[in-house]
């Protein structure tokens, strides 16, 4: 008796087979071309495999999530900070845990100067703040140079430029900056 030999003559299901698993390698193949055209590249290196293309799609993928979760929390943060700002403008009273950031002071130090901005709110009264800090640039030792301010929105922006002058400037700016962050 003689045994026929399956390769030679293939029953219809193996060649169903066969092309419904060569139809699906075409469909990965268009998809990955597909996801490699949405990929922005990040190096000019020539060919990748298809391992190193995948992951380098998956890393984009991770990337943009990261940059869309950071967009929507700048976004919910700038819209409670309109919100704040048109109750304050309609008169309505603020609830001052939504200002917990303010007043903030920020310091910085270019040689013997000392650039000192405070951030507060309009609404506030701002003036003791100013006071303070001008008070402890005179105690220390201090000249006060300048100081300016500006209105933006609901929040005032005020700048004091000093100059230390003291045998021990280093030790005078130390101790201005100790007491300023104290505020």
């Amino acid at each position: 008796m003689e045994r026929k030999n399956p390769s030679m003559y293939p029953s219809s299901s193996t060649v169903d087979r066969k092309t419904i698993e060569g139809n699906r390698r075409s469909r990965m193949r268009n998809l990955i071309i597909m996801l490699n055209s949405l990929v922005q590249h990040q190096g000019l290196r020539g060919p990748a495999t298809l391992p190193e293309q995948l992951e380098e799609a998956t890393n984009f993928i991770k990337r943009l999530q990261i940059n869309l979760e950071k967009l929507r929390k700048r976004k919910e943060k700038l819209l409670r900070v309109r919100n704040l700002n048109s109750r304050m403008r309609s008169g309505v009273m603020v609830n001052p845990a939504e200002t917990y950031w303010i007043p903030r002071i920020n310091v910085h130090q270019r040689g013997s100067t000392l650039e000192v901005n405070l951030i507060t709110l309009s609404t506030s009264d701002n003036y003791p703040l100013l006071l303070e800090t001008v008070g402890t640039f005179h105690e220390e030792g201090a000249e006060v140079v300048s100081v300016s301010f500006s209105v933006v929105g609901i929040y005032v922006f005020q700048t004091v430029l000093s100059e230390v002058h003291d045998s021990r400037p280093l030790a005078a700016r130390v101790r201005i900056l100790q007491r300023l962050q104290e505020l």
